[in-house]
């Protein structure tokens, strides 16, 4: 084709390419590379929706199986008798499920299950007067205090707790009897089976607490 001068003309070597049409088409790095995204991209949602599941779910198996309720009242007597934190909700939780109206056959009351004679005892060592054993705050003082000699009576944990369950003077006798122990400081057999299961519920709830609240507990509040 001529052009008016009479010289060639060809309308495809002066056309000008719209950038636009230049971007349409897609490389294959840039195909991949979208795809990688979206690929890292849904598995950072499954990971994040999966801790999410995870936390409510432990959260929950926490706040149902392992409560920490009256946590004033505990921390207070607790760090005042220094007694685990842990161990004291273990034996609340054991003893009376966190409720302070709770009273057994036996005649046990309140949160850590305190005998009438047991309460008279140790609310005169701590000048108690007119004290109500229902309440949270002085039935777990109470409770901690007397624990308290009770462990630094007879020296280790469960058989501290035996004697908390069955009465000091059981567990003295049971340790000068060698079915029951060797050495006179430790159980080697419980003769009541109520004292047996208390012992080993309270330890299994004592592991509770620390494993769930993984030490958070100890924290000075």
């Amino acid at each position: 084709m001529k052009n008016i001068k009479g010289s060639d003309y060809s309308p495809q070597e002066n056309a000008i390419i719209s950038p636009k049409r230049q971007n349409t088409e897609k490389t294959p790095n840039s195909k991949r590379g979208k795809a990688l995204y979206r690929v890292i991209s849904y598995i950072m949602y499954i990971c994040f929706g999966f801790i999410l599941v995870t936390a409510l779910f432990f959260g929950g198996i926490r706040c149902v199986a392992y409560p920490v309720k009256y946590k004033e009242e505990v921390y207070l007597a607790s760090d005042k008798y220094q007694l685990d934190r842990a161990l004291v909700l273990a034996i609340i939780k054991v003893e009376s499920s966190f409720n302070y109206k709770a009273e057994s056959r036996a005649g046990a009351i309140g949160l850590m299950q305190i005998t009438r004679s047991t309460a008279d005892m140790t609310a005169e060592k701590l000048d108690l007067v007119d004290y109500d054993i229902y309440n949270p705050l002085t039935n777990i003082e109470i409770g901690c205090c007397y624990f308290r000699y009770l462990l630094d009576k007879f020296v280790y944990l469960d058989t501290a707790l035996c004697a908390y369950n069955a009465g000091e003077g059981n567990v003295s006798a049971w340790l000068k009897n060698n079915e029951y122990s060797k050495d006179g400081k430790l159980l080697e057999k419980v003769p009541f089976l109520e004292t047996e299961n208390f012992v080993k519920r309270v330890n299994k709830s004592y592991s509770g607490y620390k494993k769930f609240y993984n030490n958070i507990l100890d924290k000075k509040q």
